[in-house]
């Protein structure tokens, strides 16, 4: 019943207890809404009698949770008390926010330029069998969630790290808060890319 519930949603609100860290079925419950791609606002709830709250504490706890629930550390936090309301009618605006960048859509030339820039700044790591990864053109495909293909010479030469590096840059330029992205590699030889750029060139001089 929670599977279809969070698939049948187009944002999900993800309630916490602030009194205590979370729990790791809270951590089950982001990986389902990230796993299934949809956007997401994290409600810290009691945060009425929470003790001793300052700036400080606050940032404390955002931060506990972020790492915690790291499938959905891209999920705007709201400290609410659902006793008092304290907070609540600020949710109906952070879902608007996450629901609007779910349905993003981003110029093909932004996202190339981002790209290279990221690559420039750190290329990915060498292989010595196959040599370092290539990425040749970057474009969205769809959105809920925003989906990213990246043409590149050979899927297998970026890791895991360096993906997550991809999509830390990629959430650093573009506001990418509340809703999960994902970024698929796809492999291409270089004559086939060339190929297509020079049909992507002739059509854009076209219209």
């Amino acid at each position: 019943i929670l599977d279809s519930t969070v698939r049948r949603s187009d944002c999900a609100l993800l309630i916490l207890d602030s009194t205590v860290d979370p729990t790791d079925q809270d951590a089950t419950l982001a990986r389902r809404i990230k796993d299934d791609g949809r956007a997401c606002v994290i409600l810290a709830n009691k945060w009425d009698i929470k003790e001793d709250k300052t700036e400080t504490s606050t940032l404390r706890v955002a931060e506990n949770i972020r790492a915690t629930l790291s499938d959905v550390n891209w999920a705007e936090i709201i400290f609410v008390s659902a006793l008092t309301g304290q907070r609540c009618l600020k949710v109906y605006d952070a879902v608007k926010r996450a629901i609007k960048n779910h349905r993003a859509r981003v110029p093909t030339a932004t996202l190339n330029e981002i790209i290279r820039e990221a690559m420039l700044f750190q290329p990915p790591p060498a292989s010595a069998a196959r040599g370092a990864g290539k990425i040749y053109f970057v474009s969205q495909i769809s959105v809920m969630p925003p989906t990213i293909v990246a043409m590149c010479n050979d899927p297998r030469l970026f890791t895991d790290n360096y993906r997550r590096y991809l999509e830390r840059k990629l959430r650093e330029s573009l506001d990418f808060s509340g809703t999960p992205i994902r970024l698929i590699l796809r492999g291409k030889r270089l004559r086939e890319e060339i190929r297509d750029a020079s049909k992507r060139t002739t059509t854009n001089n076209k219209k």
